[in-house]
């Protein structure tokens, strides 16, 4: 696809006054702005050079979302995703606009890759185009401690005409955070006594065996494992490593020794095996703090049918410096992102076996689980765990799809209604611990729902009777 220049030839003089998806000004509007560098980052005095590469996502506004979300609620079924991208797809109107915008910049449109709704459009130009795109400045941001480096810009806007046509516009003012919140090695205390079903090593480590026992997967058997299939998301530079995954399986998995998982890059991702980068990348999955997200972001993720799950972060309400990032540094509780997203499940972190109780101090776990509620939901969404813990959490749930893909039924899909509605039924109750921070106790671990633990430990025999 080429923009269509030659069109200009027949506008009149006149017919250039007035307003159309092509007709630009230097009338701007702020999408996103940031009053300064956020806590524990400093702005250098020196810029990228105009010819440094940016590669730039535009998330374009999508046309009936709301009935997205309806729809996400009544099916939730990953086979309806060719309906969930009727409903995200951008107006023409929208696209023609934005395409005429591209075009404006000389961005050539048979570069642009294009989500499967048409909703993303990612481009790679030179930053100096990008900053005129974008009536804005980039600069090279440091982080003080960590000594990592990211090309941002504190603020940015796009045309008047275009405001109602664009959602957000990255990486601009998203992810200027201290990095990702890497989970610490969580080994359990050696001081608890063990079940008498489990075996006694559980007490001081925690193994695939000790895992199939408390969640009761011990006996089952995956019969539909070709229509069925797990991902594990990786960001910036963590990498797994399947000479660590083989000697894993050599140790605690025999059997398995030999498989491998398939690496699938979305929207220009990297994968280096031999990067030092990825020392937790293998075991768990990592998060960022909600608010180093902006939230027109965080609001496109998710709501396409399909299990989602994530960790709510290792430190309690909160680590680190409590404090907002916007220029008035209020006190605040921390939350990770995604797990704020009211389109995923959230997975909480556990320590002991007898009892399990909420990962905190005083458990002696090495780790405190995170949970609390999203500031970022129209409506108050709780969240409530451990990187580790997610895949765990994930696996019992890709049994659970197994189970129903070889009674000739659909998987789960979107996980939230079945659970609030009575899958929690088929969880065991954690009433001991918390998730303090932020220099506060946080929440406690209670009977019931609770902000720490949500409805508990997943009991797969129950919830293979639940899911039927």
């Amino acid at each position: 696809m080429r923009c269509a220049w030659s069109s200009l030839l027949f506008f009149s003089i006149a017919a250039l006054g007035v307003a159309g998806s092509g007709s630009w000004t230097n009338d701007f509007i702020t999408k996103s702005s940031l009053p300064e560098a956020p806590n524990g980052w400093e702005k250098l005095d020196m810029s990228p050079p105009p010819d440094h590469l940016i590669t730039l996502q535009i998330g374009l506004k999508q046309h009936n979302f709301e009935g997205l979300v309806e729809e996400l609620y009544r099916v939730s079924d990953p086979e309806h995703s060719s309906e969930a991208e009727e409903f995200v797809k951008p107006h023409p109107n929208t696209l023609s606009a934005v395409n005429d915008w591209f075009c404006k910049h000389s961005v050539n449109l048979s570069s642009v890759s294009r989500s499967p709704a048409g909703d993303w459009a990612t481009f790679t130009i030179p930053i100096s185009r990008a900053e005129a795109m974008l009536n804005s400045k980039y600069h090279i941001f440091r982080h003080r401690d960590l000594g990592h480096h990211a090309v941002r810009t504190l603020g940015y806007s796009v045309p008047r005409d275009l405001d109602i046509h664009i959602d957000t516009i990255q990486p601009t003012t998203r992810k200027i955070s201290p990095g990702l919140q890497l989970s610490r090695r969580s080994a359990l205390s050696r001081t608890s006594r063990p079940s008498a079903n489990i075996n006694a090593s559980c007490s001081d480590l925690i193994t695939p065996d000790c895992l199939r026992t408390l969640y009761k997967t011990d006996n089952y058997t995956v019969s539909a494992q070709s229509k069925n299939k797990l991902g594990i998301t990786s960001y910036a530079g963590d990498y797994a490593s399947n000479s660590d995954l083989q000697a894993f399986f050599a140790k605690y998995r025999p059997s398995a020794k030999g498989s491998n998982f398939t690496v699938l890059l979305v929207n220009g991702g990297q994968y280096n095996e031999s990067d030092t980068g990825g020392g937790e990348a293998t075991l768990d999955v990592q998060a960022n703090d909600e608010q180093s997200v902006p939230r027109d972001y965080a609001q496109r993720l998710g709501a396409r049918g399909v299990s989602l799950l994530f960790g709510s972060g290792d430190g309690g309400v909160g680590s680190g410096e409590c404090t907002t990032n916007d220029g008035t540094n209020k006190t605040m509780f921390i939350p990770t992102f995604p797990a704020t997203c009211p389109y995923v499940t959230v997975v909480g972190g556990t320590a002991h076996v007898n009892p399990e109780v909420a990962a905190d101090a005083a458990s002696n776990a090495n780790f405190v689980t995170g949970g609390g509620f999203s500031n970022d939901g129209d409506d108050t969404e709780a969240d409530s765990g451990t990187s580790a813990s997610t895949p765990a959490a994930a696996a019992v749930i890709s049994l659970l799809n197994d189970y129903l893909i070889s009674k000739g039924k659909p998987p789960l899909g979107f996980l939230n209604p079945f659970l609030y509605s009575k899958g929690h039924s088929g969880f065991k109750d954690i009433t001991s611990g918390g998730n303090e921070g932020c220099g506060t106790d946080g929440f406690k671990a209670l009977e019931g729902w609770d902000p720490v633990t949500g409805f508990g430990t997943p009991n797969f025999v129950e919830l293979q009777k639940l899911v039927i």
